[in-house]
């Protein structure tokens, strides 16, 4: 696989087929579980496979096409099963009536952020507050993404492994999740991230490295360095720093509850909220980029993902919606 390949395939949905039931047509994931996972295909809606099926099959396309295949499926209403058909004929009337209006529309979402940032996201007062300065007392996202490029550099990050020094890149890491203090992060989160035994640190380090400037599908490096940090210790912000810190205009932190009610408000596939996976991620990556063409059209440009990300959490959080206009 080119560099060039591999780089489109670490930030892009993948695409897969069913080698015996061609008549489905294309499919992407709506969901993944850690035994199974929901894909949704062209001709033949949600179907639901145990991980590893021998059928399922992964197609090479395009970048543009992947992209384009997923927003239109993702953006499907899920298809009725049998069980839910014959629920709604029992409730005909009810199913007549026009459907009901999301709690949060697009529009609400804008005029949320406006009532905070009216200048948008070029403005002085959110300049200051969110991306802050590279020193001083205001130093926020731009701070961070300057530390986390510094730290976790490929160069700084293959001399220490070359060294055997994986508690540094582990005290480098942590030093980077000390910068995240105007992300909000759950209060669990960092202090999760602190406690990963000594024993796991030289599997991190080298895991991280990959994470970062690794050339596989990104989907099987997330996973990589999910599983190295062990499940009491990954939540869903520690998965998802350390790409979105170093990389802001590809990757896009998770807060799992949020981006779920960003894809409603956008009509996408609610991606899941359980454990980190390469595979949810990558659909909670495109709850992320689609925001941005949208907010791109509203005629509101974000410098990258962490502005995107701030946007959903400066609309979505139940905090911001306590306390918004209606």
């Amino acid at each position: 696989m080119s560099a060039a390949r591999a780089a489109a395939a670490a930030t892009t949905p993948s695409v897969f087929t069913h080698q015996t039931r061609a008549e489905w047509g294309r499919a992407v994931i709506a969901e993944a579980l850690p035994d199974r996972t929901k894909y949704v295909f062209e001709h033949a809606g949600e179907r639901t496979f145990m991980n590893g099926h021998t059928a399922i099959r992964e197609l090479e396309l395009p970048e543009g096409e992947r992209e384009s295949l997923a927003r239109q499926l993702l953006r499907r209403p899920a298809p009725t099963s049998a069980a839910s058909k014959k629920k709604a004929s029992r409730s005909k009337s009810a199913a007549e009536a026009p459907p009901a209006e999301p709690t949060v529309t697009f529009e609400r979402q804008q005029a949320i952020f406006a009532s905070r940032f009216a200048d948008g996201f070029a403005g002085a007062r959110y300049v200051r507050e969110e991306r802050g300065t590279l020193d001083g007392d205001e130093r926020h996202l731009d701070a961070l993404i300057a530390l986390a490029r510094e730290l976790l550099s490929a160069e700084r990050l293959d001399a220490a492994l070359a060294r055997g020094a994986h508690d540094e890149v582990f005290a480098d890491a942590t030093k980077v999740l000390g910068a995240t203090d105007a992300l909000a992060f759950p209060k669990p989160d960092r202090p999760a991230f602190q406690r990963v035994p000594e024993t796991a640190h030289a599997d991190v380090a080298r895991t991280l490295r990959e994470l970062l400037h690794g050339s596989e599908p990104y989907d099987r490096r997330f996973d990589a360095f999910v599983r190295s940090l062990g499940s009491a210790h990954a939540p869903w912000t520690i998965a998802t720093i350390f790409s979105a810190a170093v990389h802001p205009d590809a990757h896009v932190l998770v807060k799992p509850t949020v981006s779920q009610r960003q894809a409603r408000v956008l009509g996408l596939t609610a991606p899941p909220i359980g454990a980190p996976t390469g595979a949810a991620y990558g659909l909670h990556l495109a709850v992320a980029r689609t925001l941005r063409d949208r907010l791109v059209e509203a005629g509101h440009t974000p410098r990258d993902l962490f502005d995107v990300y701030t946007y959903e959490w400066r609309t979505l959080s139940k905090g911001a919606l306590a306390s918004s206009p209606d």
